[in-house]
């Protein structure tokens, strides 16, 4: 990831534990389409995502960069939360849509 963000400096005000996490997407991605050819199903090829397709960001460790009472995210700012129900347990990953 470092040397990409050398060749696009936008990528740079971008939280790098997204930017993993969109790495992470696309190998999910590539195991089921592998795993349905295996099984012998019309796999469907995953589609690339531009940059105006992808409409959501994955913080994986809640703690580094999401709150939860709206106060703002890491790189990003203050976001309105929607709970549609208490939250119970401990929350782990944050995807804002």
């Amino acid at each position: 990831l470092p040397s990409l963000k050398k060749i696009r400096p936008a990528l740079e005000t971008v939280y790098s534990q997204t930017l993993q996490n969109v790495a992470v997407r696309i190998d999910l991605a590539f195991q089921a389409f592998f795993r349905r050819v295996k099984k012998g199903e019309d796999p469907g090829y995953p589609r690339f995502k531009g940059k105006g397709q992808y409409s959501s960001l994955t913080f994986p460790q809640w703690n580094s960069g999401c709150d939860l009472t709206g106060k703002g995210l890491s790189k990003i700012g203050s976001v309105p939360v929607i709970l549609h129900r208490p939250v119970e347990g401990k929350v782990k990953t944050c995807t804002v849509l």
